[in-house]
């Protein structure tokens, strides 16, 4: 895998990916498709369902609905493989559990096989949610009713199942249901003519709204056409009791009209945030004994952190009809999503890896200082194993010396360590040898004092260079040495962030429903930011629906 770094580096697809974001910003689908073709490390295999999100998406925007919802029917089904939906981390660093890891006693790191960014995608929340929405989306294009209404279902299936893992929290305490889901399975119903359970959701989706914290997580309010949706269903169900109690609860009464057609207009506009790496580097302060933020030298340890970079501002859109200027009301507000529950999860892992880092960086302080101590031991005793060689010892008595004079020779002592070995050789060279075994034995102690002495040797030279280093926390050198506080002392460095996420979805899903004249062309025009988008829509009975994505 270190081999195909250099291709699939998170930087090489930061800066490829630009070219696709770009061209998807600024509406030149047809560009994006191209470009988002050419980022091989989004044709991965551990990438698929990013690269069939994406252009699922982009296949949709050109008008390629039936190819588009191929496509994010194969995303859907990796993303049903999903164990229990669980979270995939922000940063893909924190909480990987079920996969091999290598223990580096170096850097005090556990560090993963294989880096976050080369695991497999597996879908946030939110993208999930955005997965069914857009196949329906495709499916009404297409006029395909039933498809519709499956894709409805799974996504009030995946709302309850979401709701069971409270994904989303309010004050980290009580989960808040997504109002979403059921406001567009009631739109969904009621295309169907299935008035009663579009009723059904469409009371669902206001008892969300009314939920407290819920403005707070997804940004949005209750939609007022709620409310008249309400109202006419109940009217038209014939549920009296459900009527008055909403006139009560709304403060208005409703009025009967006879719409026999009307659009339903799903406005998208912006871009949702881009997840991205940012560097940090870290010193060890031996003083303080901690890591201090060395960020303006750009030296030290380095950290990789999770990020996110808004690309939207909100605009003020307003649709004009029959002279009438109208209000779409945002019912999916992504960025607000993504920002408020991704960017607790990634503060919340920021936070732990840099106590993490911060913690190794204390511990191979800590090792480093043992292991400087334990050098020092080594090369005290091995300089006094040398100094008690080198002693006089006493003389034999008259009785042994002729016996012993070759055994027990005298050492000869001499200040100057260079000298050792030279006076040494030179007593030997004078001993009478009366046997082989005499003289193996003085070879074996001569051998012995020179292993002595090069060991020793070495372990001055290795304490004067520890000595010399001036930061004992993450500036040593990493050359090769055989002391083993070096390997306390190099750099370290955590996995590159996981720099993945659907690109391609809106910022916000702003809706309204517009009464339309029977058989004539109804013209629509969208006003935002100074540009205008005319829509002609011919009048039928019933409910029609239309997709309009304003770029950036």
């Amino acid at each position: 895998m270190s081999s195909c770094a250099g291709m699939f580096d998170s930087k090489t697809y930061l800066q490829t990916r630009e070219n696709f974001y770009t061209a998807y910003k600024n509406g030149n689908y047809q560009l994006a498709l191209n470009e988002l073709d050419k980022i091989k490390y989004l044709r991965a295999k551990y990438n698929k369902q990013l690269y069939l999100l994406e252009k699922g998406r982009l296949l949709q925007l050109i008008g390629e609905n039936e190819k588009s919802a191929k496509l994010l029917n194969e995303a859907d089904e990796l993303a049903e493989g999903w164990t229990n939906l669980k979270l995939r981390p922000a940063s893909g660093i924190m909480g990987i559990s079920d996969l091999k890891s290598l223990k580096n006693t170096q850097f005090g790191f556990s560090q993963i096989t294989f880096e976050p960014r080369f695991l497999k995608y597996n879908s946030e929340h939110y993208e999930r949610m955005m997965i069914n929405y857009t196949k329906a989306i495709s499916y009404i294009n297409m006029s395909k009713k039933d498809e519709t209404l499956v894709e409805a279902k799974r996504l009030l299936l995946l709302s309850q199942q979401l709701g069971d893992l409270n994904v989303i929290e309010s004050n980290n305490k009580t989960y808040v249901k997504d109002p979403f889901p059921e406001l567009f399975a009631g739109m969904i119903f009621e295309w169907n003519s299935d008035y009663s359970n579009a009723f059904v959701s469409y009371e669902n989706a206001y008892k969300c709204y009314s939920e407290n914290g819920t403005e707070k997580v997804y940004g949005i309010k209750t939609p007022e056409q709620l409310q008249i949706d309400l109202l006419r269903l109940a009217y038209k169900l014939g549920y009296n009791d459900k009527l008055e109690y909403y006139q009560n609860l709304f403060g208005k009464k409703y009025e009967q009209k006879n719409n026999s057609s009307e659009l339903i207009l799903f406005i998208e506009d912006g871009t949702i945030p881009s997840r991205s790496e940012e560097t940090k580097y870290f010193i060890f302060d031996t003083i303080s004994k901690s890591s201090i933020d060395n960020t303006v030298n750009g030296s030290g340890n380095k950290l990789f952190l999770p990020t996110y970079q808004n690309h939207y501002q909100e605009r003020y859109i307003s649709v004009n009809t029959y002279n009438t200027s109208l209000k779409p009301t945002t019912i999916r507000n992504n960025i607000h999503v993504v920002m408020i529950t991704l960017n607790s999860r990634v503060e919340k892992e920021r936070t732990n890896l840099i106590a993490s880092f911060d913690n190794t960086l204390k511990t191979n302080y800590q090792r480093m200082l043992a292991a400087r101590k334990e050098q020092e031991m080594v090369r005290a005793r091995a300089y006094q194993t040398v100094q008690n060689t080198t002693q006089p010892k006493p003389m034999p008595s008259a009785k042994s010396k002729t016996e012993n004079s070759v055994i027990n020779k005298p050492k000869v002592y001499d200040n100057n360590p260079s000298n050792k070995q030279q006076i040494s050789d030179s007593y030997f060279s004078k001993q009478p040898s009366n046997s082989k075994a005499i003289q193996d034995k003085q070879n074996k102690q001569s051998t012995s004092v020179l292993e002595q002495k090069s060991d020793t040797k070495t372990t001055l030279k290795a304490d004067n260079k520890m000595t010399n280093q001036k930061n004992l926390g993450s500036n040593f050198s990493t050359s090769t040495s055989n002391n083993s506080y070096n390997n306390y002392s190099k750099p370290i460095t955590n996995p590159h962030v996981d720099v993945r996420n659907w690109l391609s979805i809106s910022a916000q899903v702003s809706y309204m429903r517009i009464p339309l004249q029977n058989e004539i062309d109804n013209n629509i025009i969208i006003k935002v930011a100074g540009k205008e988008i005319n829509l002609n829509i011919k009048g039928t009975q019933g409910l029609q629906f239309k997709q309009v994505r304003i770029e950036n």
